[in-house]
């Protein structure tokens, strides 16, 4: 039940599309083309919550509802009788299982919660999400968006209780368990590890701004060497090599293996047109990439993530028409691709850069990822606001199709998006998707 619950979360109705690359990046505004009315993406980007036909955006936000909510079924599924059948388990199986159960339903949780009420720190006592933790079809009411974050955390210690005595990560690669007969103790980067969980309430924790404890945890990932950055000399951005890592495995917490990424990823990334009329196209112009990654800035134009870098992880159509090769699958027998990032090495920096004492404090641990991507380092007398902003840049850069920047503005109640198709800004409101009219009239 529990590998089932993974594979609900890696398909397209989740994280496989839309809560990765797919609907919530839209939303964050990374795709050119998505500016008019003729597809669902184009009014989610203008954040057109409507359920008109043809283009039903409210059918798309159902499926991400139900898809989690089905994921956290399975889930509870697990709890509920898993205690009854310890004496079957093996090793530590036992304690794993039930440590990813706890997890998993945390994690769930809190993406819903952040997608479908408002930032705590907005109106932490506005009405949230239904917290489930029983195998069950009835209907529960909401908790409050400071009880969902309460439930979480506890869910969270549960599982970091169950999971402390596996702390080891196997790094991904190509030959990894061909002779293991135990799939629950390989993999461990897409398994919600013992890391993952720090990770986890290392990003809950500064969502509802207790900045003491996000610190706490992102220090214990950082300090605990098990993750490390890419060494810009060892990328290898051809996906059609078996050593392929478009996605930087090797600094992946937790992430998803989906074996029907390809479909997915030919369909949204590899058009031969740049269309902006074509549904299954979701590509940027090469000017909005520039301006993103600051080539024109001194020292910038190396970003092993902007398309200067000299292993580039873009395709380029044309002059002007340019997709990200992160997620295209060219090598069945790479076991790197098809992985999609869910919690990352760099936002634990950027959040120990957001939660230290101070900005000469909070700098060190942003150029920690400013080097690694060939950066040149912040001046260690910068101020506080430019701190900030400077994350808020790294944010933008790091994430482009993983689904976190959206979340970062609306944490930071940013209401100013660049690249907004009408306007300049949009209101607080946009950030909270509207129920599926099903839970409403079972009355959420």
């Amino acid at each position: 039940m529990l590998w089932g619950a993974y594979q609900k979360m890696a398909a397209s109705s989740a994280y496989g599309l839309n809560q990765s690359f797919g609907f919530v990046d839209v939303m964050a505004q990374y795709y050119s083309g998505k500016t008019g009315l003729a597809d669902f993406y184009g009014r989610a980007a203008r954040y057109d919550f409507s359920s008109n036909a043809p283009f039903n955006v409210q059918e798309v936000i159902d499926s991400i509802w139900k898809a989690d909510y089905s994921a956290i079924a399975q889930v509870n599924y697990v709890l509920k009788n898993i205690d009854g059948h310890s004496p079957v388990f093996t090793g530590d199986n036992y304690n794993l299982i039930k440590g990813e159960a706890y997890a998993m339903r945390a994690y769930l949780h809190f993406d819903l919660l952040r997608l479908f009420a408002p930032a705590p720190g907005i109106n932490p006592d506005a009405a949230g999400i239904p917290y489930m933790k029983d195998f069950t079809i009835r209907p529960q009411s909401k908790s409050t968006v400071a009880q969902v974050i309460k439930e979480c955390v506890q869910d969270l210690q549960q599982a970091k209780t169950l999971l402390v005595k596996d702390q080891d990560i196997d790094q991904i690669s190509q030959n990894q368990g061909s002779t293991a007969s135990d799939l629950t103790g390989i993999y461990r980067q897409n398994h919600l590890n013992y890391w993952a969980v720090n990770g986890e309430l290392a990003r809950i924790y500064l969502y509802n701004n207790q900045k003491d404890s996000a610190l706490y945890y992102a220090q214990k990932v950082i300090e605990s060497g098990k993750f490390s950055f890419v060494a810009a000399t060892d990328i290898q951005s051809d996906p059609s090599s078996v050593d392929a890592d478009l996605t930087f495995s090797r600094e992946h917490l937790f992430s998803l293996y989906n074996s029907k990424g390809k479909n997915i990823a030919d369909q949204y990334f590899k058009s031969t047109t740049g269309s902006s009329a074509d549904i299954g196209d979701l590509y940027s112009t090469v000017a909005s990439l520039n301006a993103l990654y600051e080539v024109t800035t001194a020292g910038y134009g190396a970003d092993v993530r902007g398309l200067g870098a000299s292993k580039s992880l873009w395709n380029q159509l044309s002059s002007t028409i340019v997709y990200t090769k992160k997620y295209w699958f060219d090598n069945s027998f790479n076991v790197r691709e098809g992985l999609i990032p869910m919690i990352r090495l760099s936002e634990m920096y950027y959040i120990a850069a957001e939660s230290s004492a101070s900005a000469a404090e909070g700098v060190t641990y942003l150029n920690k990822v400013r080097l690694a991507r060939l950066l040149p380092p912040l001046d260690s007398d910068i101020d506080g606001e430019n701190l900030d902003k400077e994350i808020g840049k790294e944010y933008k850069k790091e994430f482009y199709g993983e689904g976190q920047l959206w979340y970062y503005y609306k944490r930071k109640n940013i209401l100013t998006i660049d690249n907004l198709p009408e306007g300049n800004t949009i209101s607080e409101g946009s950030f909270v998707l509207p129920f599926p009219q099903d839970e409403i009239e079972f009355g959420l």
